[in-house]
């Protein structure tokens, strides 16, 4: 005998198997299915069928968040999950990505620390924001080098004052060191 999956009338989120006019099982699929075939041989296809179903859409939301935005590893993975997918599933389609070479958490690192720097913010700054992502932040102090940091708050401390570049991240020793520098410059 075949068995019929229907979306529950009271919970939104559950799907009822029914074997004549019993439901026999309810499963969970807190994601948007647009459409349920009609008829299954058995439980277990109908398992496999939901199971297949959420990857599906779990790696088709993944693609349309990269499209729209780099992502990090983490954030993808969490951004997946609060739109309902399984931890598993999710995980599962970030290492696919992974594989595939749509997520690369090391590029991501050196394109934000690129982009926090032209926003004129300092590796201290940085490091904190990386962290905050799930992002390791051992690469800032490579890629922002004293030369580099020297740069930004020479162009930069025309404009702001040492204390604004002290809350922007710079190292304290640095902005002091610049300020001197411009002052015995003039």
């Amino acid at each position: 005998m075949t068995v019929v999956v229907r979306r529950s009338l009271i919970d939104p989120n559950l799907l009822e198997v029914v074997e004549g006019e019993e439901v026999i099982c309810e499963l969970e699929a807190p994601f948007k299915i647009w459409k349920i075939p009609r008829g299954f041989e058995s439980l277990d296809k109908v398992k496999g069928w939901l199971k297949e179903t959420e990857r599906k859409l779990t790696k088709n939301a993944a693609l349309r968040l990269l499209s729209a935005k780099s992502q990090a590893s983490k954030d993808l993975l969490r951004k997946l999950e609060m739109r309902g997918y399984s931890p598993e599933i999710a995980s599962e389609i970030v290492d696919e990505m992974k594989r595939l070479g749509y997520l690369n958490d090391a590029e991501f690192v050196d394109r934000m620390i690129e982009s926090e720097l032209r926003k004129g913010h300092g590796p201290k700054y940085i490091e904190m924001k990386l962290r905050s992502l799930g992002l390791s932040s051992e690469r800032v102090r490579v890629v922002v080098t004293d030369e580099r940091q020297r740069e930004r708050i020479r162009k930069l401390g025309k404009k702001v004052s040492p204390q604004a570049l002290a809350r922007r991240g710079f190292d304290l020793d640095l902005v002091f060191s610049e300020l001197k520098n411009s002052v015995n410059n003039r």
